[in-house]
């Protein structure tokens, strides 16, 4: 019978949810673990702070967990330490038994037509991974220059392009409670827009939101949707036709359609703004010279070569992410001997979430994901497939000593966030690096 260690030494570099899941799973069951989550930010929590749409407070209320989680004895969080940067990977594999990169992937994904290609983006295109990080207040973001006129264009239709359409049409005081600053909101988009598309190559059925997100929309008094009859009623047909044959639709795809019905009939004569839903076209070309003047689309099902332009001077991709510069981030692919589907990359190397599986996924999904990995570190050190001895944190602490936020410096930050936001908001973000340093070390 195995005989569990009684001291691996493991780091996990990401704090957002898989990586936080990840060191949950594994002190679990190997309770004598030692475990420092490593970030390239000052702050913890990745996706669940600068990912998450900031009026969804529920969402982000998962961080409470994980507070606790890092107030033992046995999990140290190790922030503004960028692996590649102060640390090399090699570094950290030198003095961990193991390591886990939950890093998840940044860069957003590009059309890939022109206007908003690999040689050239379009003033007045914008990834939705970026602007969430803006409305999230991430330090690495820069909003000078930034503000939407009247129109925007969405292309996609995930839960992204959902949370940005609410960005985009919400008033100041439907932000009430949120983490989102007044004053970044009269900035950029200092009034709802007037309309907002939102483009998707799928037919109603297959579209990828979730409905609950978009019946989330009706709670906006001051919206009016827009959406084709003629594709609801063919979606109907679907649905009924399958029930006919014994082979009913997935809920979920009924239960879009009632959504996308509901909201379709509902008459508000006092909206101000106007929510247009379009299915089955193909993104052709970004329009305009240096800054967008529209956008055109083919229709994804169709033989024909008529197109559907919307005139535009804000474009949004919400298609998925990607490493930056392929082939020259981090691919667990590329080594030798991976087994992706248990995480495993190399003797003592792992890889969890969004960096193992694709950009995919909800935080619950991600937790199923980290479990699964959790499980492959702590059979690895139960069976001896890994030779432990290594000093842990001990062994790079020295490099790193001079920048390290530890989670009392976090704890630091987020008092002065909680005490900037008032009473209207839930905390006021800190965007300036420097300024977040100085909370860190306060004290």
């Amino acid at each position: 019978m195995p005989v569990t260690p009684p001291h691996p030494h493991i780091a996990v570099v990401g704090s957002g949810p898989s990586g936080c899941y990840t060191a949950q799973f594994i002190l679990r069951q190997l309770p004598g673990a030692t475990i420092t989550v490593f970030d390239r930010l000052a702050t913890p929590f990745g996706l669940v702070r600068y990912g998450v749409a900031p009026d969804h407070q529920g969402t982000k209320a998962v961080t409470r967990q994980f507070d606790r989680l890092f107030q033992g004895d046995q999990l140290a969080f190790a922030g503004n330490v960028g692996i590649g940067d102060r640390l090399t990977l090699e570094q950290l594999r030198s003095a961990f038994d193991a390591v886990v990169l939950a890093t998840g992937l940044w860069q957003d994904r590009r059309l890939g037509v022109p206007g908003d290609d690999a040689a050239k983006r379009l003033d007045g295109v914008h990834g939705s991974g970026r602007l969430t990080r803006l409305i999230n207040g991430h330090p690495g973001e820069q909003h000078e220059g930034l503000r939407f006129g009247e129109r925007a264009v969405i292309v996609g239709q995930g839960n992204v392009a959902i949370d940005l359409v609410r960005f985009l049409t919400k008033t100041g005081d439907q932000y009430h409670g949120s983490d989102l600053e007044e004053e970044f909101l009269s900035e950029v988009r200092p009034t709802p827009l007037a309309e907002v598309h939102l483009v998707g190559r799928s037919l109603p059925l297959d579209a990828k939101f979730d409905p609950v997100m978009v019946k989330e929309l009706a709670d906006q008094p001051q919206l009016r949707f827009e959406i084709d009859p003629a594709l609801l009623e063919a979606a109907q047909r679907r649905i009924d036709t399958a029930a006919e044959a014994g082979e009913p639709l997935p809920k979920d795809a009924i239960r879009r359609i009632e959504v996308l019905r509901d909201l379709a009939s509902a008459e508000r004569p006092e909206a101000t703004s106007t929510v247009h839903f379009h299915f089955g076209l193909h993104p052709a070309a970004v329009l305009g010279d240096e800054r967008v003047t529209g956008i055109e689309f083919t229709l994804a099902a169709s033989d024909s070569d008529r197109t559907v332009r919307i005139d535009t001077g804000t474009v949004i991709t919400a298609i998925g992410f990607e490493h930056e510069l392929p082939g020259t981030e981090f691919d667990p692919r590329s080594h030798d001997g991976h087994d992706i589907d248990t995480g495993r990359i190399a003797p003592g190397l792992y890889c969890v979430g969004w960096l193992r599986r694709g950009p995919r996924g909800t935080i619950p999904e991600n937790r199923k994901d980290a479990q699964l990995v959790a499980g492959s570190v702590v059979e690895d050190v139960q069976s001896g497939a890994l030779a432990l001895g290594k000093p842990g944190y001990a062994g790079v602490s020295e490099r790193i000593a001079d920048t390290v936020v530890d989670f009392a410096g976090w704890l630091r930050i987020n008092d002065a966030e909680i005490a900037r936001g008032g009473a209207d908001r839930a905390r006021g973000k800190i965007r300036d690096h420097a300024e977040i340093l100085h909370h860190a070390e306060e004290g």
